[in-house]
């Protein structure tokens, strides 16, 4: 009986160890934490989220603030979200995320949209029991606050 105690005891220690690690906020939401603060006056996190892990588990982050990164480019007359222009370019269009509502787009991305441009953030809700119009999707982002082109800082 005191073998099976000692197991026992162990286990619960380890268990708790181990909660203390999980973050109460992160950048991407991990373990089920919070993600961080959009500005300093928003209750409301922002899940900074890399474009495969939206992938492998979209619900996830269904009706979630999202930043994601990605190759922007019209596919079947819609702006769409790709992880890169080689999943675009393969055809892949079952991981193209469709932008949808009022896009706030400078001209130099709306330029390039025909052929394609990265890398761009987009920050909104995103909505993951969307599954396409045309053709199959990943989902959407809805309600969209921002959409950048970022500059690559090139290293010395």
């Amino acid at each position: 009986m005191k073998k099976y105690s000692c197991i026992l005891l162990t286990f619960f220690l380890s268990v708790d160890i181990f909660a203390q690690d999980i973050p109460k906020v992160s950048f991407d939401g991990r373990f089920g934490s919070q993600c961080i603060a959009f500005s300093r006056n928003s209750k409301e996190g922002v899940c900074i989220a890399p474009f495969q892990r939206v992938l492998v588990n979209p619900e996830k982050y269904n009706h979630k603030l999202i930043s994601l990164t990605g190759f922007l480019v019209n596919s079947f007359g819609r702006p769409v979200l790709f992880p890169s222009s080689e999943s675009y370019k393969s055809d892949m269009q079952f991981e193209g995320i469709e932008l949808m509502g009022k896009l706030p787009l400078d001209k130099k991305v709306m330029d390039g949209m025909d052929k394609g441009v990265f890398p761009i953030r987009v920050v909104g809700i995103f909505d993951a029991t969307y599954q396409g119009a045309d053709v199959f999707r990943l989902g959407a982002i809805k309600n969209i606050s921002s959409i950048t082109l970022h500059q690559i800082i090139p290293e010395r």
